[in-house]
């Protein structure tokens, strides 16, 4: 019974701690930078900066591991630690509302209207463009596996449905499976034509 208790309270445990030591990293990390601009600066350039990278890297990140693996064990914990630990604390929307809202304050209103506008369109912009490049990495290097281990290159995207292996690019079941138990061909000996079985009829 203790032991029971000792693993269920470390699996509740864990993913919290992934994202509060992840986070305290990514805080470090954006607060370095902050260092960088100053108080008087008209566009805030580092937190655009660091916003629009986080967006991309979020992006790349999530995708990746989503097409790649199934959100469990290690792998889910270590999204929770680089996804929502360190970017989460990297990234950063509070500050962001504040120089938007200072800069309206200060009667900057086309400033703060363009800089809220632009952040929002390049952070999704970015966004998508990491989910671009993580599809085209992923399906990468299942092509450098398929060349490898001499296994018919992918046709599809990495991601498609068939490819239902817990790790896809270490471990491509089906596609191993495929080559290692082909299917008869038509016409072989193992399927008798019509033509061989009417004559047998005949025979009798």
């Amino acid at each position: 019974m203790n032991t029971m208790n000792t693993d269920n309270s470390r699996n509740r445990f864990a993913p919290v701690g992934c994202v509060f030591i992840g986070g305290v990293l990514g805080t470090s990390i954006r607060a370095a930078f902050s260092f960088l601009q100053p108080t008087d600066t008209a566009w805030p350039y580092v937190t655009f900066i660091v916003n629009l990278c986080g967006a991309f890297i979020l992006g790349l990140l999530l995708e990746y591991l989503s097409i790649t693996g199934k959100d469990e064990g290690g792998r889910k914990l270590f999204r929770l630690f680089a996804g929502t630990g360190i970017m989460g604390g990297f990234t950063t929307y509070g500050t962001f509302i504040l120089e938007v809202d200072t800069r309206f304050e200060g009667h900057q209103i086309w400033l703060a209207v363009a800089y809220a506008v632009v952040s929002v369109v390049c952070g999704v912009a970015l966004a998508g463009l990491g989910v671009v490049a993580a599809n085209r990495i992923a399906n990468s290097r299942a092509d450098r596996y398929a060349r490898a281990h001499h296994l018919p290159a992918l046709s599809e995207d990495f991601g498609a449905a068939d490819l239902d292996a817990p790790d896809a690019l270490n471990d491509p079941g089906n596609l191993e499976k495929s080559v290692s138990e082909p299917g008869p061909e038509p016409g072989s000996a193992s399927e008798p034509s019509p033509t061989s079985e009417r004559k047998e009829g005949g025979a009798r």
